[in-house]
């Protein structure tokens, strides 16, 4: 079976399958496994998952420096001291500031 004609049979498998019972969907799911020759637990996987995720919401507190011109100051000031890691950065911006 082609590439092309699995990814049709697995479109329209997984709209059957997604709208079924549990009882219709074990037989959609055989035959799913039969037609294309998928192993069960990669049918599953293959079912079961979204093609394309949606975006997840970002935890944690929000980005401090959107705006482009500090950003661009801190990226010069970081590659003037060669490259220090985020806790040296913060110490030493006070000392290079005034210049």
């Amino acid at each position: 079976m082609s590439k092309q004609s699995r990814e049709n049979c697995y479109n329209t498998v997984l709209k059957r399958y997604r709208t079924s019972d549990n009882k219709t969907k074990y037989q959609i799911f055989n035959e799913f496994c039969e037609i294309c020759g998928y192993n069960r637990k990669y049918a599953i996987c293959k079912l079961n998952t979204q093609k394309y995720k949606s975006k997840r919401k970002r935890f944690g507190r929000p980005k401090q420096y959107r705006n482009p011109l500090i950003l661009k100051v801190l990226y010069d000031l970081w590659v003037a001291q060669n490259l220090p890691c985020s806790r040296q950065l913060k110490a030493s911006i006070p000392l290079w500031l005034p210049f």
